[in-house]
């Protein structure tokens, strides 16, 4: 993490200069700010305006910069990347004035020419004065300016919870313990600087090349409002040293990537060494193999056979070997790859490592016939982010006919799927950036593999962790009722689900994120139990510091508002043709009224006369909105 730590020059009519950028330096700065123009050209457009409204007019014309208006010039001090221009800070572009705000509008956009024209690459401009007054306004200014200039970036200043009534640090996250500090004419809500700034980039449609800059006040906000700023959350707080995932996926953050297609395709070997690089992952691999060993020398049971299906490069066959050597039971050993490269590694290993000792099988693990045996242990890594959008279920159905009838045990056991709707606003930026020049298949039809970064989870509990729901559960091996009436058209495996998210505080639902549990295995008595978690309120306590999967993203194309105290209905469907597997997803949003006996509607029984209580009225949920139901279809995993 790098902090760059800059100097402001305050005073309007503060000029750049040499000596001052070296003095910046010398003191430990990394850049200075400074104001394009400085106050001749103030006294020079409130003249403007003072004229135009005493003639009565009603539109205005602003005379652009000239050389005594300007604190920069384009030289090789401009151009050092080490310079941040500042806007005018008494223009209104939100006033209800129609002369001052277009005059305000004219004078920014005289100074983002001027400061393209320099060579700046970022610029401040200030925030909404109020975000009561003209906001449309004030965007459509930004979004004008924006496209002034194709290389500049424009950071908008906003106080971080707020204009006004910060809670006193050191507060407890209770809205009731400073009740008694607000005045009872002051509507307090620490979110509204979130508001702004969400109208500000949706007008924008979310493009990168506009930012944001918090204003840090002595007092800090709620945790709550902080966790909303998600990027200065990281900042604020004391963090540890990051996560291995976090050291792992460095440069992947927020990255969206297409899931594999492991049987329509044979994967690289970079791939396979990128799985490789989870010792967390192979030793629960190796635990549970060691347990479901035992338990069946336990049972009596001789020459046992284990086979690794979907072999890759080897890393589950060492463990499965380290394994029965580490419960000192001898075993017949299979490994079967249809990706022929890396089946002439797995030739490699077992010249090199394994000292010959397995049977390695070229071939889909569907159409491998064991030569006169059935395996006892069946051992698998073929989970994807969501758990089975990597066709797990449907490999481990065709190689099942293997598996011993009575006692044949898979690894893993079971999995499942999980998921919770988020506001993702850097995604989706990337989505729409996208948009404009794919013409292939529809980006907002693609569930994602993405290391989740700058998000919120709209649905919390009171602890502050996030609601995630189950989707639903896959368990190996499957019934054989079940499997013998399916006719091959894998209706077996189809699935769907529902789940409802409250959420306290208003936001936007950009999309959802998808995570799985995966029970590896579980002796018969329950006393022992080997798992797998990618789900950020579990994975500590069941697979902590894993870091083979990045969550699932499955976006919407039209971001959902919600309000406060709201919930959000999310449904999910697997579906299957028998050729290839998709899902769809649709999120409906919802708020709540109560309605009394006499007929009368509240936002909340709290608001109404102290004459009531609130039992004495009933909670009614009202639709808000609902999105398509968005599919993968086109983009659906080849059986």
């Amino acid at each position: 993490m790098a902090f760059f730590i800059g100097e402001h020059l305050p005073a309007p009519g503060s000029a750049l200069s040499f000596d001052l950028l070296d003095r910046a330096v010398q003191d430990s700065y990394n850049m200075i700010s400074v104001h394009i123009s400085n106050i001749n050209y103030r006294s020079k457009v409130e003249a403007i305006i003072e004229e135009a409204r005493s003639q009565g007019s009603t539109r205005v014309y602003i005379p652009g910069l000239e050389v005594e208006d300007v604190n920069m010039h384009p030289d090789e001090l401009v151009a050092s990347g080490k310079v941040i221009g500042v806007t005018s800070q008494w223009i209104e572009l939100d006033s209800l004035d129609p002369l001052v705000a277009s005059a305000s509008r004219q004078v920014l956009h005289h100074e983002i020419g001027y400061a393209g024209f320099c060579g700046l690459a970022t610029l401040l401009i200030d925030g909404p004065k109020t975000a009561q007054q003209n906001m449309a306004g004030y965007c459509q200014s930004i979004v004008q300016g924006l496209a002034i200039n194709a290389y500049l970036t424009i950071n908008i200043m906003l106080p971080a919870f707020g204009p006004s009534l910060a809670p006193k640090q050191g507060e407890v996250d209770d809205p009731s313990q400073d009740s008694d500090r607000v005045p009872p004419d002051v509507l307090y809500d620490e979110l509204t600087s979130w508001d702004i700034w969400n109208t500000i980039r949706t007008s924008a449609r979310y493009t990168s090349r506009l930012g944001l800059g918090l204003q840090i006040e002595y007092s800090l906000p709620r945790t709550y409002t902080l966790k909303r700023w998600k990027y200065l959350h990281y900042h604020i707080i004391n963090l540890p040293p990051p996560p291995p995932l976090d050291s792992f996926g460095a440069g992947y953050q927020d990255y969206l990537q297409s899931p594999l297609q492991p049987l329509a395709d044979n994967l690289e070997s970079m791939t396979y060494e990128v799985f490789e690089k989870d010792p967390v992952k192979y030793a629960q691999y190796e635990k549970a193999v060691f347990l479901a060993l035992q338990d069946l020398n336990q049972q009596g049971i001789e020459d046992i056979c284990v086979a690794v299906v979907g072999a890759g490069r080897g890393p589950l066959v060492t463990r499965c070997l380290r394994a029965a050597t580490n419960a000192s039971i001898d075993i017949t050993m299979f490994a079967i790859e249809k990706n022929p490269n890396a089946y002439t590694h797995l030739m490699k290993m077992n010249r090199d490592v394994w000292g010959g000792a397995v049977t390695l099988v070229k071939t889909d693990m569907r159409k491998w016939e064991p030569p006169n045996t059935y395996v006892h242990i069946l051992v698998s890594e073929l989970l994807g982010s969501f758990a089975d959008n990597e066709l797990s279920p449907e490999c481990l159905d065709g190689v099942q006919r293997v598996l011993h009838p009575t006692v044949g045990i898979n690894i893993p056991q079971s999995y499942t799927a999980h998921y919770t709707p988020i506001m993702a606003p850097k995604i989706h930026g990337d989505l729409l950036s996208r948009a404009t020049s794919s013409n292939s298949v529809d980006i907002y039809e693609v569930p994602y593999v993405v290391m989740l970064t700058a998000i919120d989870f709209l649905s919390q509990n009171n602890n502050g962790e996030p609601n995630i729901h189950q989707a639903w559960e896959f368990k190996h091996p499957v019934p054989e009722n079940e499997l013998e009436h399916d006719c091959g058209f894998n209706d077996h495996n189809q699935r769907e689900a529902i789940a409802a998210f409250p959420i306290p505080r208003r936001g936007v639902i950009h999309g959802i994120a998808g995570y799985f549990e995966c029970i590896l295995y579980e002796n018969a008595n329950g006393t022992a139990i080997v798992e797998l978690s990618t789900r950020p309120d579990t994975i500590d306590a069941k697979s902590k510091d894993m870091i083979s999967w990045f969550a699932i993203y499955f976006p919407l194309r039209t971001p959902m508002p919600v309000p406060d105290d709201s919930e959000a209905q999310v449904s999910f469907w697997r579906h299957t043709d028998g050729r290839k597997v998709w899902y769809d997803w649709m999120v409906e949003t919802f708020s709540f009224v109560f309605l009394s006996a006499e007929g009368g509607i509240t936002s909340s029984p709290m608001t109404v006369s102290s004459q009531k209580s609130p039992g004495d009225y009933a909670r009614k949920r009202v639709p808000v909105a609902v999105s398509e139901i968005c599919s993968s279809k086109k983009n659906g995993c080849l059986m």
